[in-house]
């Protein structure tokens, strides 16, 4: 998973590093990418299929900001894709279970932020 190592609000980079210990614990490799924020959400299902888009599957980005992703079965534009991810990917850095996490300074304000992730 490619996520942003800074979002545009500090509030979302909280909320969403709220749940990095299950995800971990999970097995899902998380990357941060930092030379600039990312807005498109991108899954690669197989060799042909691929969805693209800016909304988040919540009402917020349907309902409010009427984002909208797309689906598409092209070889061609999975390729692309894919080839496109895997040059972001090298440009990121792999996040690792961290032990260590002190509450006042990570855990308490994530949590916080997780609680608020409805409304972000």
């Amino acid at each position: 998973m490619l996520v942003p190592k800074r979002s545009d609000s500090l509030w979302v980079t909280l909320a969403a590093r709220s749940y990095y210990d299950e995800l971990l614990q999970a097995g899902v490799a998380i990357y941060e990418y930092g030379p600039r924020m990312l807005h498109t959400k991108a899954l690669l299902a197989d060799d042909d299929m691929c969805i693209v888009g800016s909304a988040n599957f919540d009402q917020r980005s349907f309902r409010l900001n009427f984002e909208i992703s797309m689906l598409l079965q092209s070889t061609e534009a999975t390729a692309g894709l894919a080839a496109l991810l895997e040059t972001e990917f090298a440009r990121a850095v792999q996040v690792r279970p961290n032990g260590r996490r002190f509450f006042w300074k990570q855990r308490l304000p994530e949590a916080i932020a997780r609680l608020l992730s409805p409304l972000l």
